[in-house]
């Protein structure tokens, strides 16, 4: 058995260097854009839910195993909660960078629907908790426009606060709301006292999805950190870039679209599929009769030694692989999620 899984992994890793990353990499005035992040197919109709970029289109197609599906499409019934980290550096301040953002910021979540949960933190020498979760929108509003430039930038100390903020689910990865982690790094992180490992962590246990803000180029840990949670990226390549970007990050935040329509059930089969909504395009695959996280929680698989590249992970009911070499688990896990038959 150990040997016939030493020889998969050697197949896997041949074809994890041709997947391409998931989280869609959008400019400010970019194309539309759409990840899928979760499926559930324990029940028919099936339910996919998926971040996009802009949710101004109402058309929304799927074709899974060759075949047009019916589509249903609707809004999540979860309430929503989105957690704000605000780098409010010194780097900043070239073009008013930092007031721009939290001005777009402010007009967003005043507009946000009124189940949804806000809370704010700021990226300075420390994690300052600017606001706690709140639906009164007008006060997270005006407490983000309280931010001021300071000597900080540290991002994963704020973004560690802030995933904690997010309520625990009962089930690991299976969302009782909408969550949602959005970034606006003005730079790399400046000197955090922790790694980005424990946010990313967080957002996995949730089944959240971190969204970025990357102006001038941001943190370069944050296209990971979204590619395992399928969330997206937005650039900023400069100040008449920002208040367009973090208005769609918001927007991208504040809502999913969720579709429902006859898929596979059988937990013998795969359903191969690829939705498209709008001007945006994606594929994904899950197994049928199960929950499919992009996000799922993973954990060493105890009957399998790991000496070499690869090592092996498994949830509650499938184990899956991985290649060491990408110096990020769960990132690897995701982008090539086929269970291993034991």
């Amino acid at each position: 058995m150990r040997r016939f899984l030493l020889l998969l992994a050697s197949v896997v890793a041949l074809m994890l260097t041709t997947v391409s990353s998931v989280a869609a990499q959008q400019d400010s005035d970019g194309p539309s854009a759409v990840v899928v992040h979760r499926v559930d197919a324990r029940t028919s109709p099936i339910e996919v839910t998926a971040i996009a970029n802009e949710y101004t289109s109402d058309t929304v197609t799927i074709n899974e195993n060759g075949q047009d599906k019916d589509v249903a499409v609707s809004s999540p019934s979860l309430p929503s909660e989105i957690v704000f980290v605000v780098d409010s550096s010194q780097r900043l301040r070239s073009g008013d960078a930092l007031q721009t953002a939290t001005a777009a910021l402010a007009e967003q979540i005043r507009s946000l629907p009124s189940n949804t949960a806000v809370g704010i933190v700021e990226a300075a020498n420390t994690a300052i908790v600017v606001s706690e979760m709140t639906t009164d929108h007008n006060a997270a509003a005006a407490a983000v426009q309280t931010i001021d430039f300071s000597e900080g930038g540290k991002l994963y100390n704020a973004m560690d606060k802030a995933v904690a903020m997010l309520s625990e689910p009962a089930v690991a990865g299976e969302a009782e709301a909408i969550q949602t982690l959005v970034v606006f790094a003005g730079g790399p992180d400046a000197g955090s006292s922790v790694e980005i490992d424990g946010a990313r962590a967080g957002l996995i246990r949730r089944g959240a999805q971190a969204v970025a803000i990357q102006y001038k180029g941001g943190d370069a840990s944050l296209g990971a950190l979204a590619d395992s949670t399928g969330g997206l990226v937005f650039r900023a390549a400069g100040p008449a870039k920002v208040a367009d970007s973090t208005t769609r990050a918001s927007q991208a935040a504040g809502s999913r679209i969720v579709v429902r329509y006859d898929g596979v059930l059988d937990s013998t089969e795969r359903g191969d599929a690829t939705l498209k909504f709008g001007g945006a395009e994606t594929s994904y695959s899950y197994g049928g009769g199960e929950l499919w996280v992009r996000s799922i929680a993973l954990t060493p698989s105890t009957d399998v030694s790991s000496g070499s590249l690869f090592g092996f992970f498994q949830s509650m009911s499938s184990k899956f692989i991985s290649a060491y070499f990408f110096n990020d688990i769960e990132h690897a896990l995701i982008l090539f999620d086929r269970r291993i038959s034991t």
